[in-house]
C-alpha cells in the first residue's frame, strides 16, 4: 500500500498511491485533507477561549513578526506598509528588528494583540501553524494565504486581508482595532471555529481509524495485525519525533 503525505505545497499525485494524506481539497475518495497545523496543536484547545477582558489585559504590546522565509513579497510589503503606522517586532531571522531569534515563539508572541501570519503561498486549502500559533495564545492573527480560510476558522475572530480590497484598507481597519478597545474586545469574543465546532476529521485519532481501514479493506483481514492502543502510540510517537526535529516529513 503506498501513501501520499504532505504538509507542504504539493498537491497529491494519485497515480502512484492509494490514498493521499495533504492540504488538498481535490474531490477524491482516497484524499484525506489533513492540513499541516492539526499535526502542530491539540485544536481542542481553542474551543475553551479566555473571555475577552482576561485577553485584552494580557496584552501589552502592538503587532510581532516572527519569519525566517524572504521569498513572500506580499509578506515582506505588508510588514513595511504596517510598520509604518507602528513598529512591528521581528524577531525571526529575516526583517530581525530587536535581537537574536527566538528560542521560544510561543511566549514571545503572546504578549502582543496581533500576530503577522502570513503562508509562503496563497493556495485553495494550503494552511499551515501560522494561523494557529497566535490563537493558541489568543493573540489575533493577521492572517493571508488560503483564500477559503473561512471553512477552516470563523474569519469573525481574526484579520483577514482576503476580506479587504488593498492592503490599505486592511492596515486601517488594524489600525481601527489597536484605536478601539471595545472593537478589540469583539472581535476577541468571536469564537476560533464558525459556531464553536472544530472539524473532528483534523482530529488525529480520525486519521489513524482512516489508515487503518484502508490497510485492512486492502486484503483479507485476517492478514492485517493491528491493535489499535499499539498503533495509536506509533502514531503519536511518529508525530512528536517530527515536532522535535528527529525525522521529516514523507
Amino acid at each position: 500500500m503506498k501513501i501520499f503525505y504532505t504538509g507542504e505545497f504539493y498537491e497529491p499525485n494519485l497515480s502512484i498511491a492509494d490514498l493521499s494524506i495533504s492540504f488538498s481539497k481535490v474531490n477524491d475518495i482516497r484524499n484525506y485533507r489533513y492540513p499541516l497545523y492539526s499535526l502542530y496543536f491539540d485544536l481542542k484547545k481553542l474551543l475553551n477561549k479566555p473571555d475577552a477582558e482576561t485577553i485584552f489585559l494580557q496584552k501589552k504590546k502592538f503587532c510581532c513578526f516572527v519569519v525566517s522565509n524572504e521569498n513572500c513579497p506580499t509578506r515582506n510589503k505588508f510588514f513595511h506598509q504596517l510598520s509604518r503606522y507602528k513598529k512591528v517586532d521581528s524577531r525571526g531571522k529575516y526583517l530581525n528588528n530587536i535581537g537574536a531569534p527566538v528560542k521560544d515563539k510561543k511566549t514571545f508572541i503572546s504578549d502582543y494583540k496581533f500576530v503577522l501570519s502570513f503562508e509562503n503561498k496563497s493556495y485553495p486549502g494550503y494552511v499551515t501553524e501560522k494561523i494557529v500559533e497566535p490563537m493558541i495564545v489568543n493573540s489575533i492573527p493577521i492572517y493571508w494565504g488560503d483564500p477559503y480560510i473561512n471553512n477552516d476558522f470563523n474569519s469573525k475572530s481574526f484579520v483577514n486581508i482576503n476580506d479587504f480590497k488593498s492592503i490599505k484598507q486592511a492596515i486601517n481597519y488594524i489600525i481601527e482595532l489597536d484605536n478601539d478597545d471595545r472593537l478589540y474586545k469583539k472581535l476577541m469574543t468571536e469564537p476560533w471555529f464558525t459556531n464553536n465546532q472544530l472539524n473532528e476529521n483534523y482530529l488525529p485519532e480520525n486519521l489513524l481509524f482512516k489508515l487503518v481501514n484502508m490497510i485492512e479493506n486492502r486484503g483479507n483481514r485476517n492478514e492485517v495485525n493491528l491493535e489499535l492502543p499499539n498503533v495509536m502510540a506509533l502514531f503519536y510517537d511518529s508525530i512528536k519525533r517530527k515536532l522535535r526535529g528527529e525525522r521529516k516529513y514523507y
